[in-house]
């Protein structure tokens, strides 16, 4: 059986959630950092959400994106890649990380590199 996706009351905490997390990955992407976004359901506020905060990080560059892969993997994140042989495949040039807290998915990186100057 699949994992069971749950939908629940907006919860405020949500956003120290984020705040912390992105936190951490500032520091792991520093060198190549140059946005870091709170995305999906659980940035907007008063909506029920699946309770995993979704994070977008935007690098300067990805080409050598697996230089951060040991230091995702010690805040507990999954390397997943792009994906791209996935049931429901990914996006070529956005790389994808998780994490589980407890035994429970509570985060989501998408890493991409910006392609234009109109994010």
């Amino acid at each position: 059986m699949g994992r069971i996706i749950e939908v629940v009351d907006y919860d405020p905490n949500w956003i120290k959630a984020f705040e912390d997390e992105a936190s951490a990955l500032t520091n792991v992407f520093a060198p190549r950092l140059l946005e870091i976004h709170h995305v999906g359901s659980t940035s907007v506020p008063n909506l029920a959400a699946k309770p995993i905060i979704d994070i977008l990080v935007i690098l300067d560059d990805t080409s050598d994106i697996d230089r951060f892969s040991p230091a995702m993997e010690r805040l507990g994140y999954r390397v997943r890649g792009e994906c791209l042989d996935a049931v429901i495949p990914g996006t070529p040039g956005r790389f994808y990380f998780t994490k589980d807290t407890n035994g429970v998915r509570s985060h989501h990186a998408h890493v991409c590199e910006r392609t234009s100057g109109d994010l």
